[in-house]
């Protein structure tokens, strides 16, 4: 565990349970597509295949109990998808809104917004 998920998880375990967490984060992670493997970290809308920083993300979710929204909504790809791999030219999702699983009630819905300006150093 690197340093800022390590204060991350310090953060979310010392905060009062009352108060609201939403983590938004650029995590180079695809997480995939097994909501039955990461249940309640993992939505049944995931793409593709997990990669080893996915499978770090899913740990740190399922431990903290923080689901990714942007897998809990049924949507097509291209509002998931934010970086195109420039040699396989595939879509990937690798950037995500965490929230706790209690407070997924209050999530309307998540999603990328293709015509939106914006810097990335992806």
């Amino acid at each position: 565990m690197d340093n800022t998920s390590l204060r991350t998880t310090v953060t979310i375990r010392k905060k009062p349970s009352k108060e609201r967490t939403i983590i938004l984060g650029d995590f180079n992670a695809r997480v995939g597509n097994d909501n039955l493997a990461w249940k309640g970290a993992l939505g049944r809308h995931g793409l593709g295949n997990c990669n080893d920083n996915g499978f770090l993300l899913l740990e740190f979710c399922a431990e903290m109990q923080v689901t990714i929204t942007k897998t809990q909504f049924q949507q097509k790809n291209h509002y998931k998808t934010f970086w195109m791999h420039p040699c396989s030219r595939h879509w990937h999702l690798i950037d995500y809104i965490l929230v706790h699983q209690h407070d997924l009630g209050n999530v309307l819905h998540t999603r990328v917004m293709p015509s939106a300006d914006y810097y990335t150093d992806n």
